[in-house]
């Protein structure tokens, strides 16, 4: 797993990856109003949120499923990841946002993060605009990205 060494504090994490095979897509799983779930409710502060979701991929494989998420109100977060197949972090970096220090966990099969049938690691972070109105990112890293070490 020493790949997870450059990845786990790699910002941005659509970068590293890009350096591990330049053949890089994004596909969008989802984007609209959803439910936060339980464990991102401390941060983004409300049940109903507006979230995307996405599989990065190297080669046609998946190697990350990411959300972010934030307020179903929070119109200024909607317009920015509305971004398509273009990755997210990228804007990210390239905004005056703040940004918390990642949490790194270990997702069970069961965790709604986590795509596989396999225990992954994830790390997530918040970020807040200047109004002060979050958006957490999750990223969780899937098995498959051990064939890119």
């Amino acid at each position: 797993m020493t790949y997870l060494n450059t990845l786990l504090p790699a910002i941005p994490l659509t970068q590293a990856l890009q350096q591990l095979h330049a053949d890089f897509s994004v596909q969008v799983l989802h984007l609209g109003v959803d439910d936060v779930w339980h464990d991102e409710q401390d941060c983004i502060g409300t049940h109903r949120g507006f979230s995307r979701e996405v599989c990065l991929s190297l080669q046609n494989h998946a190697v990350v499923w990411a959300r972010s998420v934030c307020a179903h109100d929070a119109h200024p977060w909607h317009e920015i990841v509305q971004c398509g197949t273009q990755p997210l972090g990228m804007r990210l970096y390239q905004l005056p946002l703040k940004r918390t220090e990642f949490e790194y966990a270990y997702l069970s099969p069961e965790h709604p993060a986590n795509p596989s049938n396999q225990t992954i690691v994830s790390r997530r972070s918040c970020f807040y605009l200047q109004d002060g109105s979050p958006l957490l990112l999750t990223e969780s890293f899937l098995p498959s990205l051990k064939n890119y070490e």
